[in-house]
C-alpha cells in the first residue's frame, strides 16, 4: 500500500489522505502550514492533484526545491506576489471548472484581496468544486477560520460557511479531501470540525484553543490521550505534532520531516533578507492560459448573464440601424428571438434547480422521520432480514427480525409506574432508550455516543438534537454514561421496549444485518467468513466488488462499521472483524 512519509521516525500516512479530511490546529509560527506543506509534498511526489486556498502568500514554495536552486513540483500561483497568472475575486467557479477539467494542480493566493473577497472567491470555487468533480483531489484551506467561523459576522461569511461545511461532508464521495489549517482552533465551526477524519495538532497556549483540540481528542480517540496532550501542547516544540485518527487507529506525537522545497512560508530574523528561489519548476502558462480561456469562454457563453448581455447588445445594435446601411435588421431581430427563449430557460433552470434542492431536503428529513417511525413505533410483522438483497456469491440466510413487544403499565411494577409518571420519556429519549436496549440484546453493554447515536439514526452524535435527550435520560435516572459511554439503567430496561436476547451466534449475526445496507452486509460477511484473520482494506475491497479501495463508494461503508464497533482497525490499511460479532463462549454458528 502507498504511503505518506510524514515524520522523521518513519510515520507514514495512507495515501487515502487525498480523500480524506482534516484540520491542523496551532498557534502561528508553531509549524502548522509546514506540516501541512510536507504532506502536500507527498500527494504531489505521488501524482495526486492539489489545490490551495491561500490567505497568507506563503504555499508558492512548493514550485522549487528546498535550497531554491532546483526545481520542485510544477504547481500554478494565481494571484500574490509570486503569480504565474492573475486572481480575480469572481473567479472561483471558472477556475474550479478548469481545475477539474485539465487536472492541473493549483495554489490560490487571496492574500492580496480583502476579506470580502477573499470570502467570495472561496465559497464560489468550494461549491462548483463539489458539484462537478469526480476525481480525486485534496484541497488545502489555510487560514480556515475565515471561511468556515464558528460566528458569521455577514451574509457572505455565513454561504461560505455552509459551502465548506458541505464539502467537508460530503466532499469525499465526489473525490475531494479537506484540510483545514488555522492559528484560531476556538474560532472554527465547531460543527465542522466534528466532521474531520484526522486532526493534527502542534504547539497551542489558550486554554479556549487547548479545549476545543482536547474535546475532539476525547470524543474521537481517548480521554488518556487527550489528558497527555493537553499537558504537552503549550511547550510542545516547533515541528513537533499529535496526529489523532479514529477511522486510522492513531494517536501518536510525531517529529515531523524536513521539507523538500523551498519554506517560503519561513518569518525572517532581524537584520535578514527573505531569500528568493533561483529556479522554478516549469509551467507552460501559455498552454494553461488557452486551457482556462477554453473554459471560462464555455462557462460565460452559457451563463444566463452573458445571455441577457448579448440579447441587450443586439437590441442597442438594431435600435441604431439606418435604413440605407445594408444590416438586414429581420437577422438581427431573428437571432434575439432565438436566444430569448434559451436566457428565460436558463435562468428559469436555475431557480428549479433551487426549488428541487428545498424540495430534495424537506423529503429526506421526513424519510428520516418515516424510518424512525417504523423502525421503533411500528405496527405489525416488520420484514425479516432473508427479503432483504445479499449477495448472491455470498448467500446467508437470516431468521425474521425478532418482534419488540413494549411493555404495558401492568407489567412494570407499582415503583416503576410511579417513577414513569413523575419522568414521562420523549420520543426522541424512548428511540434512543430503544436503541441502548437493542444494543444490549447483541452484548453491547457499554456503547460509545458514536455507537448508540448510529443505531438511534442520529448522523451526527454530537447534534443537540441527539445530546439533549441523552443528557435527559441520565438526568431521569434512566441512563448512566460514562468515559464517553452510555448504559442502560434498570429504571431504564422498565420504560425500554427490551427485545429477546439472541440464542445462538447466527441470531446474534442476523440481527446485526438487519441494522446494515447491502453495501456493510457484503463487507461483513467477508470478515465474518475470515475472522479471526485480519484483511487488508485492498484484499476486502477486491472479495466484496470493489474494483478501487479508494473509492468513496468501498470507504464510506467500511467506515461505519468501524464506526458502529463491528470491524476493528487492526493497523492503518488493515481490518478485522469484532469480537462482539460472535456470543461469548460459542463458536461460529452456534
Amino acid at each position: 500500500m502507498t504511503r505518506l512519509q510524514i515524520g522523521k521516525d518513519g510515520f507514514t500516512l495512507p495515501i487515502e489522505l487525498v480523500t480524506s479530511t482534516q484540520a491542523i490546529l496551532a498557534r502561528k509560527r508553531s509549524g502548522k502550514s509546514y506540516t501541512a506543506s510536507v504532506q502536500a509534498e507527498e500527494l504531489l511526489r505521488h501524482k495526486q492533484q492539489i489545490a490551495t486556498i491561500d490567505p497568507t502568500g506563503a504555499w508558492w514554495g512548493l514550485r522549487s526545491s528546498a535550497a531554491g536552486d532546483g526545481p520542485g513540483y510544477p504547481v500554478v500561483v494565481f494571484g500574490g506576489d509570486h503569480a504565474d497568472a492573475p486572481l480575480e475575486p469572481h473567479a472561483g467557479r471558472m477556475l474550479a471548472t478548469a481545475l477539474v477539467e485539465h487536472g492541473f494542480s493549483a495554489i490560490f493566493d487571496v492574500g492580496l484581496m480583502v476579506t470580502e473577497d477573499q470570502i467570495r472567491f472561496t465559497s464560489d470555487f468550494a461549491s462548483e468544486l463539489l458539484r462537478i468533480n469526480r476525481t480525486a483531489l485534496h484541497l488545502f484551506i489555510d487560514e480556515a477560520d475565515t471561511f468556515a467561523p464558528q460566528l458569521t459576522e455577514n451574509r457572505g461569511q455565513k454561504v461560505c460557511l455552509g459551502t465548506v461545511s458541505r464539502l467537508v461532508k460530503q466532499g469525499g464521495v465526489r473525490g475531494v479531501g479537506v484540510t483545514m489549517i488555522t492559528q484560531r482552533p476556538a474560532d472554527i465551526n465547531k460543527k465542522v470540525l466534528s466532521q474531520v477524519d484526522i486532526l493534527t495538532v502542534l504547539r497551542m497556549s489558550h486554554p479556549l484553543d487547548i479545549k476545543a483540540a482536547t474535546d475532539w481528542i476525547k470524543s474521537e480517540v481517548s480521554i488518556e490521550f487527550a489528558g497527555e496532550v493537553e499537558i504537552a501542547l503549550p511547550s510542545l516544540p516547533v515541528g513537533s505534532a499529535f496526529f489523532c485518527s479514529a477511522s486510522l487507529g492513531i494517536g501518536q506525537r510525531v517529529e515531523v520531516r524536513e521539507r523538500e522545497t523551498f519554506n517560503s512560508g519561513a518569518t525572517p530574523k532581524p537584520g535578514e533578507r527573505q531569500q528568493v528561489p533561483r529556479v522554478l519548476a516549469p509551467i507552460d502558462i501559455e498552454q494553461l492560459g488557452r486551457e482556462i480561456a477554453d473554459s471560462a469562454r464555455h462557462a460565460q457563453e452559457n451563463s444566463p448573464e452573458f445571455l441577457r448581455q448579448r440579447i441587450a447588445d443586439l437590441e442597442r445594435e438594431g435600435n441604431r440601424v439606418l435604413p440605407d446601411s445594408g444590416i438586414e435588421l429581420a437577422k438581427l431581430q431573428a437571432e434575439i428571438g432565438k436566444l430569448r427563449p434559451a436566457a428565460e430557460a436558463a435562468a428559469g433552470y436555475r431557480i428549479k434547480l433551487h426549488e428541487a434542492d428545498e424540495i430534495r431536503k424537506e423529503v429526506l428529513q421526513e424519510l428520516h422521520a418515516l424510518i424512525a417511525k417504523l423502525e421503533h413505533h411500528g405496527e405489525g410483522e416488520p420484514a425479516s432480514v432473508s427479503e432483504m438483497r445479499v449477495p448472491q456469491e455470498l448467500p446467508l440466510k437470516f431468521p425474521p427480525r425478532p418482534v419488540v413487544v413494549p411493555r404495558t403499565i401492568t407489567e412494570a411494577s407499582a415503583a416503576d409506574h410511579a417513577s414513569d409518571a413523575e419522568n414521562p420519556v420523549s420520543t426522541s429519549e424512548q428511540k434512543i432508550l430503544d436503541a441502548l436496549a437493542s444494543l444490549e440484546a447483541v452484548g453491547v453493554i457499554d456503547p460509545s455516543k458514536t455507537q448508540l447515536a448510529a443505531f438511534a439514526g442520529y448522523s451526527n452524535p454530537k447534534s443537540g438534537g441527539f445530546a439533549a435527550p441523552v443528557a435527559a435520560l441520565i438526568r431521569k435516572g434512566l441512563a448512566g454514561s460514562s468515559g464517553g459511554k452510555a448504559t442502560l439503567t434498570a429504571a431504564g430496561r422498565s420504560v425500554a421496549n427490551m427485545p429477546t436476547r439472541p440464542a445462538t451466534t447466527n441470531e446474534l449475526q442476523a440481527r446485526i444485518f438487519h441494522l446494515l445496507g447491502e453495501g456493510e452486509r457484503k463487507m461483513l460477511t467477508l470478515l465474518i467468513a475470515a475472522f479471526p484473520e485480519n484483511l487488508t482494506r485492498v484484499e476486502l475491497a477486491g472479495q466484496a466488488g470493489y474494483s478501487n479501495a479508494k473509492s468513496g463508494g468501498f470507504a464510506a461503508p467500511l467506515a461505519r462499521l468501524v464506526e458502529l464497533g463491528f470491524v476493528e482497525t487492526v493497523r492503518p490499511g488493515v481490518v478485522r472483524g469484532s469480537e462482539m460479532l460472535f456470543l461469548k463462549g460459542k463458536g461460529r454458528g452456534k
